[in-house]
């Protein structure tokens, strides 16, 4: 069993591409509560609005015998685990985030640097440290578990030069990110574009969406009902959706055609995007190097 070995926690979050979207329910109802795994099969199906079935299905898809085994597994975890990190908006949200210590000794040595700033000799601000090396973690851990077959289908999706890439970048630190990734598309390919945010161009935007386009978004947690809006238009309009958030998963990921994660764990009083950026970097790179990679729109 797979769970074993990454955490059942972990096993969701890897597998969350994989599960049917009752079962995508279910699973992100788990990673935002996971004290809710030691409940009974009904009161979890009532709470993710699926049937009890289900729920007994979705235990054994992961590779437990049942759900008894499952609430067992996260009962261990939860109790040996340390308290849930919150989450705000982005980078801007207005919950503070805890950093994660394990292993701060651990990790690259700092490089050196120029004389009077820290370099040989002289040990790094602890600041500094902690940030390496989380950061560095993080940052590998997300490149290092991206299931293969979904960075394929992303490149398929941007490298097509038959389809219209749409982007939105929810708030305003994520809409740093996607205005990155808007511009380093550009430089590969034609109709790149950014989905406006008034209301009446966007609504415009929707009405002009059509089959063979792409609709790149970024949802972070608090999730915004406006970007859950803008995806099942998109699905409506049979256009394929891009979904770049975080480990709990936005509510877009049950509609969505590829979903992309990144950690959000910083040292700071507010949530990092590191490691959303550097798969914004490892995409683009793979992209620019695919041999299928468009010159036209």
């Amino acid at each position: 069993m797979d769970a074993g070995r990454l955490g059942v926690c972990a096993l969701l979050r890897e597998r969350m591409n994989r599960f049917s979207p009752s079962e995508r329910r279910i699973a992100r109802l788990l990673l935002a509560d996971p004290g809710l795994g030691t409940v009974t099969v009904s009161l979890l199906a009532r709470r993710a609005e699926v049937s009890a079935p289900t729920v007994v299905r979705f235990a054994r898809r992961c590779g437990f015998r049942g759900f008894p085994a499952l609430r067992e597994a996260l009962r261990v975890e939860v109790s040996g685990s340390a308290p849930p990190y919150a989450t705000g908006r982005d980078c801007g949200g207005d919950e503070a985030v805890g950093p994660d210590r394990a292993g701060q000794a651990r990790g690259p040595s700092p490089p050196p640097t120029r004389p009077g700033h820290g370099g040989r000799g002289r040990p790094p601000h602890a600041g500094t440290a902690r940030a390496a090396t989380l950061l560095a973690r993080r940052t590998r851990e997300t490149l290092t578990s991206l299931p293969p077959e979904q960075l394929e289908a992303a490149v398929r999706l941007l490298g097509s030069a038959r389809h219209r890439v749409l982007l939105d970048g929810g708030g305003p630190f994520t809409g740093i990110v996607a205005r990155c990734l808007a511009l380093r598309l550009m430089e590969l390919r034609r109709e790149v574009r950014p989905l406006p945010r008034h209301a009446v161009h966007l609504a415009a935007a929707i009405r002009g969406l059509r089959r063979s386009d792409v609709v790149v978004l970024f949802d972070h947690r608090p999730y915004e009902e406006l970007l859950a809006r803008v995806a099942r238009e998109a699905r409506a309009a049979g256009a394929r959706i891009l979904l770049f958030t975080d480990p709990w998963f936005s509510p877009v990921t049950e509609i969505a055609d590829v979903v992309l994660t990144a950690p959000v764990e910083s040292v700071s009083p507010r949530t990092s995007l590191v490691p959303t950026l550097a798969l914004v970097e490892a995409l683009t790179a793979v992209l620019a190097d695919s041999g299928d990679r468009p010159t036209s729109g």
